[in-house]
């Protein structure tokens, strides 16, 4: 079974190498993959074969190499992998100016989720948009609010204990380097914050997510 197990600061080093060494091997295996698929896809469309399923396989590679090729770029500049904390996301990676469009008959906000871009594309944006209304006719003679999501917003909202320079200064750090797809705070509020990075591999049920530490606040006051 792979795994990988720290249980002193002196094993963080070499588990870190580990770490790389195995993105190597994933990022080898679906480069494999993709040319074996894109092989069979090219002699399907030569000689008239079906090749929707050798363009499914293709495209799943792709999302997985940009995937670990992600994971090793958060290594490579020093972040460490943490357990999958649920969290409470405060910033999403994407190259949207809007939230996507749908339309509600009550406000409960329009959470939108990061786009997968690779590294270096897109802008962190805060997940909720801003909200619009209007009244409709209802079809009985009358009138309905209808809601539906506006802009995404560029100011970035964390809870007041963590408004620190040297939380926003980390932070900061994570987003020049537009690597992690969602920037959250582990959701446990009896705890010590803990802001991390999460680099996701693709969207719906088969998605996969590492999790990398960026800031920790503890208020020793309360200790």
């Amino acid at each position: 079974m792979n795994h990988l197990i720290a249980l002193s600061p002196t094993d963080l080093a070499p588990a870190q190498q580990s770490l790389i060494e195995w993105c190597d091997k994933r990022i080898d295996h679906w480069i494999a993959e993709r040319r074996e698929a894109q092989e069979g896809y090219d002699h399907a469309i030569a000689h008239k074969w079906k090749a929707s399923q050798f363009k499914r396989i293709m495209l799943k590679a792709d999302r997985r190499i940009g995937f670990y090729r992600k994971v090793r770029a958060a290594i490579d500049a020093g972040y460490l992998i943490v357990p999958n904390f649920p969290m409470d996301v405060f910033a999403i990676r994407t190259g949207a100016g809007r939230g996507r469009y749908i339309e509600k008959s009550y406000n409960t906000g329009f959470r939108q989720e990061p786009r997968l871009l690779e590294q270096g594309q897109g802008e962190y944006k805060n997940p909720m948009p801003e909200v619009f209304s209007s009244n409709r006719d209802d079809g009985k003679g009358g009138k309905k609010s209808v809601y539906y999501p506006g802009a995404l917003q560029d100011e970035l909202e964390i809870p007041m204990h963590l408004v620190k320079p040297e939380i926003m200064q980390a932070v900061d750090r994570a987003r020049a380097l537009k690597l992690f797809d969602q920037i959250g705070i582990v959701t446990d509020q009896k705890a010590d914050p803990i802001v991390c990075g999460q680099i996701l591999s693709e969207s719906g049920w088969g998605q996969k997510r590492v999790t990398f530490f960026i800031a920790w606040f503890v208020d020793l006051d309360k200790l």
